[in-house]
């Protein structure tokens, strides 16, 4: 009877997939302005900035992943239409600006079609996540404007996969910055 109940159990685990491989190791790197948890076989380094920390997370499939702490990081901004100047008072939201739409044609050149845009609390800042829409191809990244009164950080990625642009999504919620 207790045999038959371990192999029951045995064939439960293998028919529905479980494995122990299914949870891949990860480690903490750790540079001068923060830290974030990545899969164990990414790496860091290090490229010269001009009036900015760069670093560059090296993946196991030889991606990289930028990130830039300084006064300058770029913010992938994006704008919120408006089509009448009684909306803009009703907007609120701290990183966009707005863009009053005065014809149909503005509205082709302003809407990012190829990104999905949006926003979380990582580390207890407000964070702008930026995913392509199309799984093969765009920019993966993180904006934070302010982590402290002068500086603005990103990071960003154009050539994961997409198995590794969700390993960089799940690692933006580690993101911890130094004081």
């Amino acid at each position: 009877m207790t045999n038959t109940v371990k192999l029951l159990c045995l064939t439960i685990l293998i028919s529905t997939g479980i494995s122990c491989t299914d949870t891949q190791s990860k480690h903490i790197l750790e540079t001068n302005t923060y830290s974030i948890t990545v899969p164990s076989n990414w790496k860091l380094g290090k490229i010269q900035g001009i009036d900015s920390s760069v670093d560059v997370i090296i993946t196991d499939k030889q991606d990289s992943i930028f990130s830039d702490f300084g006064w300058y990081s770029n913010s992938f901004s994006e704008y919120i239409l408006i089509d009448n100047i009684n909306q803009k008072a009703k907007i609120h939201e701290p990183f966009l600006p707005t863009l009053l739409l005065t014809s149909l044609s503005d509205l082709s050149n302003s809407i990012d079609i190829e990104h999905f845009y949006y926003y979380d609390t990582i580390d207890n800042r407000l964070a702008k996540i930026i995913v392509p829409h199309n799984k093969y191809n765009g920019v993966t990244s993180i904006y934070f404007k302010e982590i402290d009164s002068l500086n603005r950080f990103s990071m960003y990625s154009s050539t994961l996969t997409s198995e590794d642009r969700l390993k960089l999504l799940d690692s933006f919620k580690t993101l911890k910055f130094k004081d």
